[in-house]
């Protein structure tokens, strides 16, 4: 709780002074793997732990800072009200999923967030790992010969333009990373 002091003498009087006051907003939420990407969290979506959320008050000056659990969640429960930006640290490797609101400003993840004086918000923020593809390249009579500097492409269910290509390893490896 923020205390307002100031100081009185013995017969001094202060006129128009005010002190503003207001019912702490509070926020929970979670944060989770959206593995189908449909946006609805799911009750096997998986939480992500350790996600550093920073809330920053825009035009007042006020920010709070707190990590996910083990589940995805995290809770603040006093809040001044107000307008602020979310700004989430997301794991390496990993990008909001559909349905949120977030735009890439510097390197994070942001979203406008702003809890009403004496409400409750709820935030859930779905968010997507990349994946990758791997494998080798033999001949079919199971050597390696020949098999490095193979072009090997990727592509989408339509089967029109290749989503991504590489070049095979000196013993027919290939990976496709961060899809």
């Amino acid at each position: 709780e923020a205390l307002c002091t100031f100081s009185l003498g013995i017969g001094e009087m202060m006129e128009s002074r005010d002190i503003a006051a207001a019912e702490p907003a509070s926020l929970e939420g979670r944060i989770c793997f959206d593995p189908d990407n449909d946006g609805v969290t799911g009750p096997d979506d998986p939480g992500a732990e350790g996600v550093t959320l920073t809330l920053t008050g825009d035009g007042i000056p006020v920010s709070y800072s707190l990590q996910t659990a083990a589940d995805g969640s995290f809770s603040l429960q006093r809040v001044v009200p107000g307008p602020y930006t979310l700004r989430v640290t997301l794991p390496a490797s990993c990008i909001p999923a559909e349905g949120n609101s977030a735009q890439l400003v510097s390197g994070f993840w942001e979203s406008p967030v702003y809890p009403a004086e004496g409400e409750q918000g709820h935030l859930v923020y779905n968010i997507l790992k990349y994946g990758s593809i791997s494998g080798h390249v033999w001949n079919m009579d199971g050597s390696l010969q020949g098999v490095d500097g193979r072009k090997v492409s990727l592509y989408a269910n339509d089967g029109e333009l290749p989503l991504a290509e590489c070049l095979t390893d000196d013993e027919g490896a290939f990976v496709f990373a961060d899809l």
